[in-house]
């Protein structure tokens, strides 16, 4: 009984696996920091993820992997792409590397962008996001990627007000109407 407790009061560390319903997509927060090992983990939890629209995964780059970095992420792409994700949008340094071994491996190179200014990812994701979608956002803690998850916050807060606004001004017009 107080395991049970325990586990409904649980409450992740921010950035951490943190999933976040917003009115039209599904965020997997898991920005707080990252590692080859931790990234595999985290593609393989969106990958099984059931949803009815995408699944996107958002990675930064993982830091600290020195003379290995560019082999680390090129194999994040390798994974991503098995994976059988929709669309890998890569951010930073070596998100070149994730989008090469992602295209590498089979993903279709449509589908996989790398990134190095923000505005960039955020216009790309823009274009492919709908509705139902789950996004995971991913990276080491000094590349920010919690930028990324306010951002889709923020977006999806703008929408939600103009579907309301939508949904107003119809009420509107079928009570004028019927008066």
């Amino acid at each position: 009984e107080e395991i049970q407790l325990g586990l409904r009061n649980f409450v992740p560390v921010a950035g951490r696996c943190e999933i976040r319903q917003l009115s039209t997509c599904t965020i997997i927060d898991d920005c707080y920091n990252s590692s080859p090992e931790a990234m595999q983990a985290a593609i393989a939890v969106l990958a099984g993820r059931v949803t009815r629209g995408k699944r996107i995964l958002i990675t930064g780059d993982m830091l600290l992997l020195g003379e290995h970095s560019a082999t680390c992420h090129h194999d994040i792409g390798v994974s991503a792409a098995a994976s059988g994700i929709d669309h890998v949008l890569a951010f930073g340094r070596f998100a070149g590397d994730v989008v090469a071994g992602a295209v590498e491996a089979g993903f279709d190179p449509d589908r996989a962008t790398a990134h190095v200014k923000l505005v960039t990812l955020y216009s790309t994701l823009n274009s492919v996001l709908a509705d139902g979608d789950v996004i995971l956002i991913k990276g080491s803690r000094a590349t920010h990627m919690e930028r990324v998850v306010e951002w889709l916050e923020s977006r999806s807060a703008t929408s939600q007000t103009a579907r309301n606004m939508t949904t107003d001004t119809r009420n509107q017009e079928t009570s004028v109407r019927t008066e």
